[in-house]
């Protein structure tokens, strides 16, 4: 949203720099169209299109043009931009007017001129101040996490169709994403040890893997095509199944699971990653992450994965990272993270480092090591930057960047990792519900960024992985 007063106009038009040229080409629209309003008027007006990084057609794709083009065209709308805030200001303070002239040859040689806003590319290296330290995890919070993690699979368990799906619809969210909703709750009590074999929820575990191979298509696909997104399900069910295949070398699941892994490879682009569609040139970084996660597991469970995969994978996510401080963007260099269209003003793309986390995390599942690559260590301080913080009122609830951001950091180790954990045991036990006897006990309140797609199931499946990871001893 541009900022609200006359004072604060040229931060907020220096604000369309940051992300796509469609964020600077919607202010400039908003202006336009203001007619004679004064620049206070335009500041009143929320820009909430406008804001960079939605993951659907909306966006102005620039990601094939050199970074510096890119930069120099944001910069030459972002002065457009400028010029339209200021309309209502004096005619000596126009460019070209016979006001300006006068005042120019009037001004004394020595005088310095006016401070240049930052450029697109200035802005996007610029580095974060590190957050105020988090107290350390005592052995009592850690016991929270695991007891948090114990009741979320409890409500999991107690939320599971008789057909052995979760409903994304009928708790909060949308029923095109009942199946990767169900790969995630699957994954969930995986990440707790249990399997179709032991674990007091085995019989859940079998009855839901059971219903999502039901799902697969003769292509390997797992789930219906029938939405935009479901490259998505299916790559949380493959991962269910991959991870399933792997604890147990079920030769149930075995078929099932490198068809699903081949699914992937034949959907990749060549010599890149994927995004929506299969072999259709498109790439994103989330998407491209969460396939390299895929692809990692069917080869730790003995699956035939192609390596060439993982090198196109990494040098989509080097495409995508401004080389001197290591942001990754979504589709654009150093760009920000993705947001829905509805979700923007309320959750602001600069809250978090989701993309970053992912291609992180993603390097090393691809066989970068994290203790010597350059880009690891770079993603890692982004992503330490902007830790964990559970705030309704900022925007700042994302469980999908503290998934990425918590796998990343447990990954790299160190202190990259004890800060975070440090602030992700204050953001997600005391969050949960507690309520006795509610139906809700043990869940999150689907009150995320992407809480409208996935409901009350994915923030509680996404809750308990994080929460088993943060759980777990050493590093």
């Amino acid at each position: 949203m541009v900022n609200r007063s006359q004072s604060r106009a040229r931060n907020g038009a220096a604000t369309a720099k940051r992300g796509t040229i469609a964020f600077a080409l919607a202010a400039l629209v908003v202006t336009s169209c203001a007619g004679t309003r004064s620049a206070e008027d335009v500041a009143e007006t929320p820009v909430v299109a406008a804001r960079p990084g939605p993951p659907e057609p909306m966006d102005v794709r620039v990601t094939d043009l050199p970074a510096d083009l890119v930069d120099a065209i944001a910069d030459r709308i972002a002065d457009r931009v400028v010029a339209r805030l200021q309309g209502g200001a004096q005619a000596a303070s126009r460019p070209g007017s016979a006001g300006a002239r006068e005042a120019w040859r009037s001004t004394p040689a020595a005088s310095a001129p006016p401070a240049a806003a930052p450029s697109v590319a200035d802005r996007r290296r610029a580095p974060v101040s590190p957050p105020p330290a988090a107290p350390a995890a005592t052995d009592e919070d850690i016991r929270a996490v695991r007891a948090s993690a114990e009741t979320a699979l409890d409500w999991l368990a107690r939320h599971q169709g008789e057909d052995g799906i979760w409903s994304a619809a009928r708790n909060g969210g949308e029923a095109s994403y009942d199946v990767g909703v169900s790969g995630l709750a699957i994954l969930a009590f995986l990440g707790a040890g249990e399997t179709t074999e032991t674990g007091p929820h085995a019989e859940t575990v079998k009855r839901g893997l059971k219903r999502l191979v039901e799902h697969q298509d003769s292509e390997g696909c797992i789930g219906p095509r029938t939405s935009s997104h479901f490259m998505y399900n299916h790559a949380y069910a493959a991962l269910a199944v991959t991870e399933a295949y792997g604890m147990t070398q079920s030769a149930v699941l075995k078929v099932p699971a490198q068809r699903a892994v081949d699914f992937i490879l034949q959907a990749r682009n060549p010599y890149l990653g994927w995004r929506y569609g299969i072999r259709d040139g498109d790439n994103d970084t989330s998407t491209t992450g969460l396939m390299v996660m895929v692809l990692r597991s069917g080869k730790l469970a003995g699956l035939a994965i192609d390596d060439a995969a993982f090198t196109g994978a990494l040098s989509w996510f080097d495409k995508m990272t401004e080389p001197e401080y290591g942001r990754t963007g979504y589709q654009q260099r150093g760009g920000p993270s993705p947001r829905t269209i509805e979700s923007m003003a309320k959750f602001p793309a600069d809250r978090v480092e989701s993309t970053t986390a992912v291609a992180t995390a993603a390097r090393i599942f691809a066989g970068a090591n994290p203790a010597q690559d350059e880009w690891v260590k770079k993603g890692a301080d982004v992503v330490a930057a902007k830790p964990p913080v559970w705030s309704e009122s900022e925007g700042s609830i994302d469980f999908h960047y503290w998934y990425w951001g918590t796998q990343a950091m447990f990954q790299k180790g160190g202190t990259h990792w004890s800060s975070w954990r440090n602030h992700m045991v204050r953001a997600l036990p005391s969050h949960q519900r507690a309520d006795a006897g509610a139906d809700e006990r043990g869940s999150w309140d689907p009150v995320d960024a992407w809480s409208a797609e996935g409901g009350r199931v994915y923030t509680t499946a996404m809750g308990c992985l994080i929460s088993e990871i943060v759980g777990r001893a050493g590093k």
